[in-house]
């Protein structure tokens, strides 16, 4: 089957440059529409339910939990029903529901309907983060993996961006003209409800059907244990560990770096707005340096063996997450080189890790075995938000980047064992060393 190229990507046998491209689009709302509902929901608690401030911690816990649990028990599943009915109508579901999500959201007027919402919004989630995964494997050819998959993690984070710097304003326009608190937040919200919808109708441009290789008429469960058993492959099951170690990593820098921030700028005698300002500033900083990073790193990519390159990631990884805890004061100037390192590290692993897997995933169940690299980056996003919230409140803001180093180290090793074994890789790049 003849084949495309869209710049310097080398596209699979039946991607066409639109595909490509509409992919890329996806990828640049994606992670956007998944944290911008954590950006917007103090709002929402404080002008929409009346929840005081001294459980916004608790309520949101809740929801976050119901999220992730959501999305441990789906993604999967939804994994594995893509090899069944297409990626595409499994990708644009999940849109539809994200907005549906959004939608419910301004008007629950009980933490239980916020809750429900939520679920609803956790269902779009699991099916996006399944479906982003599985196409970022679907369509590049081996010798431009790593540049592809570093452009959509590119865009990726320009959308958080996009999100938190421009989105996050929509609430101030629309009180202007609305004038009611309350009024604005549901403006705000339908608007990135459409903007979900929207993207959803833009995915039809996608590739449809299902992969030739990939059609099965097994059963879910079937397709599901064929991810699970694809593990005894030692690269396999490295980058299973890659995504519970790569997304624990995203959460800790997502969750515990703002908030670590936040504390300090407060306890410095700054107000809560001036120290939200100045944590944002640090995450900018973090977020720059790894969208910087992510094509210097992609090149690589497409250069090394791919556990080689995993051994060079997870022990940038564990430099920049150890580096952080050592600090005291995330905020302040001498701070701004550790926040560099630290977004080096994590575009270093989550790159590693999809473009380990993109390769070994075997295409007749690439839905299933992705679907299941995508249950352990949630499990590793749970387990880092329960152990290193418990560990930021009892011993030290710097505990969670403290574990997750440990964490990086750890699947360095394992890596290097990996690579010592000398197991082959299933596609080998046309210019990777051996």
């Amino acid at each position: 089957m003849q084949t495309e190229k869209l710049g310097p990507f080398h596209l699979s046998p039946g991607v066409s440059r639109g595909n490509a491209l509409v992919f890329f689009f996806a990828a640049l709302l994606s992670i956007g529409l998944f944290t911008f509902i954590n950006t917007i929901q103090p709002y929402i608690l404080t002008e929409h339910l009346g929840l005081p401030e001294s459980i916004h911690g608790r309520v949101s816990g809740q929801l976050l939990l119901w999220q992730e649990l959501v999305i441990l028990l789906l993604v999967g599943p939804l994994g594995a029903l893509s090899d069944r009915i297409g990626r595409r109508a499994v990708y644009m579901g999940g849109f539809f529901l994200i907005g549906l999500g959004y939608g419910l959201y301004p008007y629950a007027s009980t933490v239980n309907e916020l809750i429900g919402a939520r679920v609803v919004f956790a269902v779009g989630a699991a099916a996006v983060t399944a479906m982003l995964a599985t196409v970022l494997a679907d369509y590049p050819q081996e010798q431009s993996r790593g540049k592809f998959v570093a452009v959509a993690y590119m865009l990726n984070g320009v959308g958080v961006l996009i999100f938190a710097i421009v989105l996050t304003r929509l609430p101030t326009w629309f009180a202007g003209l609305a004038g009611d608190p309350r009024t604005a937040g549901q403006y705000s919200l339908l608007v990135v409800a459409g903007i979900a919808i929207v993207g959803a109708l833009v995915l039809r441009g996608l590739r449809g059907g299902v992969p030739e290789a990939a059609k099965s008429t097994d059963s879910l469960v079937s397709l599901l244990t064929q991810g699970m058993v694809a593990a005894k492959n030692a690269r396999i099951s490295l980058a299973y560990g890659t995504a519970f170690v790569s997304r624990g990593d995203l959460a800790v820098v997502g969750t515990f770096l703002l908030l670590w921030a936040v504390q300090v700028g407060i306890a410095q005698g700054a107000t809560p707005a001036e120290a939200t300002a100045r944590a944002g500033i640090l995450f900018a900083v973090v977020q720059t340096a790894a969208l910087v990073w992510a094509p210097i790193f992609g090149t690589l990519a497409d250069r090394l063996d791919r556990v080689t390159l995993t051994i060079i990631a997870m022990l940038l990884a564990t430099v920049g997450y150890g580096l952080m805890a050592t600090t005291s004061n995330p905020i302040g100037a001498a701070a701004i080189p550790l926040a560099i390192l630290l977004g080096i590290g994590q575009m270093s692993a989550i790159l590693a890790s999809q473009t380990l897997i993109g390769q070994e995933a075997p295409e007749a169940r690439r839905g299933s075995v992705l679907g299941v690299y995508s249950f352990f980056g949630a499990l590793g996003i749970l387990f880092v938000a329960v152990v290193g919230g418990n560990l930021f409140d009892s011993w030290t803001p710097a505990a969670p980047f403290i574990l997750v180093a440990v964490g990086n180290l750890l699947l360095a090793v394992w890596a290097l064992v990996v690579r010592l074994m000398g197991v082959p890789p299933a596609n080998q790049p046309a210019e990777a060393g051996g």
